[in-house]
C-alpha cells in the first residue's frame, strides 16, 4: 500500500477546548487509486490531506506513507520523501506571480543537484505535459486562473512524484476550466500516479475511482458504483 493511516487522531487546543477533528481513522490507498475525499467544511479533510503529506506531525495513530513511517523520520529525511515522491496542488495555486512559469515550476529543483540544462529539460517536459510549453517565460501573475492551475501541477510532476496530494484544486475554477484539469487528472491516474484528491465538488469526486466520506473527523468509504444489469457498461 502506497498510504497506510491506523487510528489517527488529531485535535487542536486543550482541555476544556480542545477540538477534535480526526476520529481513529483508518485508510489504505494502494499504487494507482484516485481516491476523492469528501465532506462539509470543517469535517477534518484538509487536515487528514496535511497528516498525510507530512505536513503535520502533531497527531497520534500511526501514518505510513510510500513505505516510510511518518513517525520516525526526521525533519530532513521527511523533507526529502515530500520533495521526491509527493506532488502537491491546492486551491490557491501557491505561484510566486513575480516569477515566469518556468521560474515556478523549476522551483523544486533548488536543494537539488542538477544542473541549469537538466532542469531546463525537466521544465520543458512538464510544461508540454499540461498544455503550457508556450507559456515558460510569461510572468505566472500575467496568467488565467486555469493556467496558473496547470503551471502549479507541472510544478507538482517536477521530480516525477509517485503520489499526487490535491487540496481543492478546483475550487477557483469556472466549470469548463476544472472539467480540463479533472481530466488532466485522469490522464496522470492512467500513467500510474496515485491521487488523493480532498473536494467539496461533486464533479471532482465523480470522476475518481474511489469516493471516502469524512464527517466529524470519522472516515469512511461510499459502495463503489455498481454496474447496472442487462445493459452495457460503456
Amino acid at each position: 500500500m502506497l498510504i497506510k493511516l491506523h487510528k489517527i487522531n488529531k485535535q487542536y487546543g486543550q482541555g476544556s477546548a480542545a477540538r477534535r477533528v480526526l476520529r481513529d481513522v483508518d485508510l489504505a490507498i494502494a499504487e494507482g487509486d484516485f481516491a476523492a475525499i469528501v465532506g462539509t467544511s470543517g469535517s477534518g479533510k484538509s487536515s487528514l490531506l496535511n497528516v498525510i503529506g507530512g505536513l503535520d506531525r502533531d497527531f497520534t495513530g500511526e501514518a505510513e506513507v510510500v513505505g516510510q513511517s511518518l513517525r520516525g523520520l526526521s525533519d530532513r529525511a521527511l523533507s526529502m520523501l515530500r520533495n521526491r515522491s509527493i506532488g502537491f496542488i491546492f486551491q490557491q495555486f501557491n505561484l510566486l506571480e513575480h516569477l515566469s512559469c518556468g521560474e515556478n515550476v523549476a522551483l523544486p529543483a533548488v536543494f537539488s543537484k542538477w544542473d541549469k540544462a537538466k532542469v531546463k529539460r525537466r521544465v520543458d517536459d512538464v510544461l508540454e505535459r499540461v498544455g503550457l510549453a508556450d507559456r515558460r517565460d510569461h510572468l505566472a501573475g500575467r496568467l488565467s486562473g486555469g493556467q496558473k492551475q496547470r503551471v502549479a501541477i507541472a510544478r507538482a510532476l517536477f521530480h516525477s512524484p509517485t503520489l499526487l496530494l490535491c487540496d481543492e484544486p478546483t475550487g477557483n475554477l469556472d466549470t469548463r476550466t476544472g472539467r480540463a484539469v479533472i481530466e488532466l487528472f485522469q490522464q496522470l491516474n492512467d500513467e500510474g500516479i496515485t491521487l488523493l484528491i480532498v473536494t467539496h465538488e461533486a464533479r471532482v469526486s465523480d470522476a475518481a475511482r474511489r469516493v471516502l466520506r469524512i464527517e466529524d473527523g470519522s472516515l469512511s468509504e461510499d459502495p463503489a458504483p455498481q454496474v447496472g444489469s442487462g445493459g452495457s457498461d460503456a
